[in-house]
């Protein structure tokens, strides 16, 4: 999985509790623009934040970076 579908991942998981980037900012305490470059593939959320993340979106950040490195292998 590439840094862009795990930032699609991001988005979708957010939308899909009708949480906004600002609102997720909030909760998470980083900034609009960090939710925009995470969920544009720019960045990974750093290993900080995948426990809040998994919390409030139910998304496992470290599922999505072992599927990545899986796809590469094959």
């Amino acid at each position: 999985m590439s840094t862009n579908a795990i930032g699609q991942s991001l988005r979708q998981a957010r939308q899909a509790i009708g949480l906004s980037q600002a609102a997720l900012a909030a909760q998470l305490r980083v900034s609009h623009r960090t939710i925009v470059r995470w969920e544009s593939g720019d960045y990974v959320p750093p290993r900080r934040y995948w426990a809040a993340i998994d919390r409030l979106l139910r998304l496992n950040i470290p599922a999505l970076l072992a599927n990545r490195i899986e796809q590469r292998r094959q």
